[in-house]
């Protein structure tokens, strides 16, 4: 964020206003403290804003931009203004989220699949599995992820399944701007990724559930041809 110039209209002297965040905020008091874009923090009182209902807005990561003054006690933010916690830049995460909790610790939900759950003898293999056909359906976050454990044979030999499940989601952060510019293109993005993790979703269960009906087919075809060669030996 850079330092915009106004103009006071009653000193007649340029003003350099600064962009900050909320960094402490308690309900109830009428006061706050906000980070600037130059690093130090701004004191903020409610009769400081230049709309006064705008402090039903205020709350933690909230977006201002005021004018700087040396205070008594410290610095302080005068000629207050919001923004409008609708307008957001929304960006999608660059790095796949992996969480157990339903919710990232950080952005929001747009949208969720069903669950996928992936096995193998090597733990982190498992995992790698599930990660790994997340991203290939297009989504930037694992929720809900879960462990669990079977056991496999052959023959004799009995070994550990690890399993790992969870659900493919695209989540997306929010950062609030002054400039509505750009936000509705921003939001469009993300929920077009969204869209195309759902398609991506149906067509893998349709995949699914077409191998699984060939499976059964053959199998259905084992049986029969192994109660015919029964049949065929019992009769001879």
């Amino acid at each position: 964020m850079s330092a915009k110039t106004e103009h006071n209209q009653t000193a007649g002297a340029p003003v350099k206003r600064l962009q900050g965040t909320i960094t402490s905020f308690v309900e109830g008091r009428e006061f706050c403290f906000a980070r600037g874009e130059d690093g130090q923090s701004y004191f903020v009182h409610r009769r400081s804003l230049r709309r006064h209902g705008d402090w039903k807005q205020i709350e933690m990561e909230t977006l201002i931009r005021f004018e700087p003054y040396p205070g008594r006690k410290g610095l302080e933010a005068r000629d207050v203004d919001v923004a409008d916690r609708n307008h957001a830049i929304w960006s999608l995460p660059t790095e796949m989220v992996v969480t157990r909790n339903p919710e990232p610790r950080r952005g929001r939900v747009f949208h969720v699949v069903g669950e996928l759950e992936f096995g193998d003898r090597d733990l982190e293999d498992a995992k790698a599995m599930l990660v790994r056909k997340s991203r290939e359906l297009g989504a930037n976050a694992v929720l809900g992820m879960k462990y669990s454990k079977g056991t496999g044979s052959e023959g004799n030999y009995r070994y550990t399944v690890h399993y790992f499940s969870g659900r493919p989601a695209i989540i997306a952060e929010a950062r609030p701007t002054f400039d509505s510019a750009g936000c509705a293109d921003s939001l469009a993005g993300v929920e077009a990724a969204a869209d195309e993790l759902q398609r991506r979703y149906e067509a893998y269960l349709k995949k699914l559930r077409f191998w699984r009906r060939v499976k059964q087919a053959v199998m259905a075809v084992m049986l029969l041809t192994i109660v015919w060669l029964f049949l065929a030996v019992a009769g001879s």
